[in-house]
């Protein structure tokens, strides 16, 4: 469903990623502000990364 990147899809896949993500620190009991941040910040470039991969191997 997300497959394609125009701006309404991009935005309902962040969305979905901020709220794993937030579930996911949750059900691991971090709930300091500046870590919650921070890995969710590096969650999701991580995310990105691996889309950036899978889209550069089907331009291929």
């Amino acid at each position: 469903m997300y497959h394609r990147l125009n701006s309404s899809q991009t935005i309902h896949g962040k969305v979905l990623l901020d709220q794993t993500i937030a579930l996911d620190l949750r059900a691991r009991h971090v709930t300091d502000e500046a870590i919650v941040d921070h890995v969710s910040r590096e969650e999701l470039e991580e995310i990105i990364t691996l889309y950036k991969l899978l889209f550069s191997i089907d331009d291929e």
